[in-house]
């Protein structure tokens, strides 16, 4: 079977938008802020994914089929 990207009802192709855990560390300065510049981003885990319309803002939830392409799903009120 030939693969077909997803599309949105509104005919555009859908991208996959993921959601993820960022900690960002920081010094605290001489007067108790925090300081400016970043010394450490760390990237945790996955919290979940869509397929997003960047016309029309609509989502869409994600699958895979057997090849473990990426299909569209129901779309997300």
């Amino acid at each position: 079977m030939i693969y077909k990207k997803p599309i949105c009802d509104c005919g555009k192709e859908l991208i996959y938008l993921e959601d993820r855990i960022v900690s960002t560390s920081f010094k605290i300065n001489k007067n108790g802020k925090v300081g400016k510049r970043s010394i450490e981003v760390c990237e945790g885990e996955m919290e979940g994914h869509i397929l997003f319309c960047d016309d029309c803002r609509e989502t869409y939830a994600t699958y895979y089929d057997e090849n473990e392409r990426i299909i569209r799903g129901d779309r997300i009120s």
